[in-house]
């Protein structure tokens, strides 16, 4: 139990910095600026566009992606929850 407890302790403090940081890279076009990715009924709507902008030339599909970023978008209905932000965060890779 001692180990798990300290590679957790070691996981926290490795990302913790990275709490601060905004959107890098390829997450501007894929997540801030695609507007599917903050509203469910658009994303439910964009089932059938790529994931990629139109204008980067790839052509990857992944509707669930974008929909979780919707998911995730939400405002929480318990207080004191997380959510409202109006960031989006696909677990577990991103937060």
């Amino acid at each position: 139990m001692k180990s798990a407890l300290v590679v957790f302790v070691a996981a926290v403090a490795l990302y913790l910095p990275t709490v601060r940081y905004g959107f890098v890279q390829d997450d501007r076009a894929i997540i801030a600026g695609n507007p599917a990715a903050h509203s469910v009924g658009a994303a439910l709507r964009a089932l059938g566009a790529l994931y990629w902008p139109p204008e980067s030339g790839a052509g990857l599909y992944r509707p669930a992606a974008i929909l979780s970023y919707a998911v995730d978008s939400l405002p929480s209905s318990r207080p004191g929850e997380g959510g409202g932000s109006g960031r989006c965060c696909a677990l577990p890779s991103r937060c």
